[in-house]
């Protein structure tokens, strides 16, 4: 992939912050300025951090590890 930013889980916390995000005390990606206000992948499910494998060019959508969201993530890039 073009312009493609590779990151540790390490990294996640601060990778969010840019993106005004952050994890909450379960897990889950947030809205870093309403923590109530969890993020949703393409499935329409809430994401855990430890979930996250890509957040999409041109847009805050937010994409899962496992098989079947890296598959719906390459076809949207095609």
């Amino acid at each position: 992939m073009e312009n493609t930013i590779s990151f540790t889980q390490d990294a996640k916390p601060f990778i969010l912050d840019i993106f005004n995000k952050s994890i909450d005390k379960e897990g889950f990606v947030v809205e870093k300025d309403n923590p109530q206000k969890r993020v949703i992948a393409l499935d329409g499910e809430t994401v855990k951090a430890k979930e996250l494998a890509a957040i999409k060019k041109g847009s805050l959508v937010f994409v899962k590890s496992d098989v079947i969201s890296l598959v719906e993530l390459a076809d949207t890039i095609k």
